[in-house]
């Protein structure tokens, strides 16, 4: 799968849950860990906490740490 097709997978799965997404959520939608690894290093995502991650683009928030520990 192409990046542009598992960041589209992956923004689409965030959308619906505050900017963030978990590992195995990824890994349902075919996105390789080696792949979020890609798009972590090219700044698209950062890591919240071990096993979810947030898109940059969206909006941090003072529960982003409750949302991410209620996700994981």
């Amino acid at each position: 799968m192409s990046r542009s097709d598992s960041l589209v997978r992956l923004s689409e799965l965030a959308a619906d849950q505050w900017g963030l997404f978990t590992t195995a959520q990824a890994r349902r939608l075919e996105v390789s860990p080696n792949e979020l690894l890609r798009l972590g290093d090219d700044q698209v995502l950062r890591q919240v906490r071990h096993g979810v991650y947030a898109l940059v683009g969206a909006p941090a928030s003072p529960l982003e740490n409750v949302r991410a520990e209620w996700l994981a």
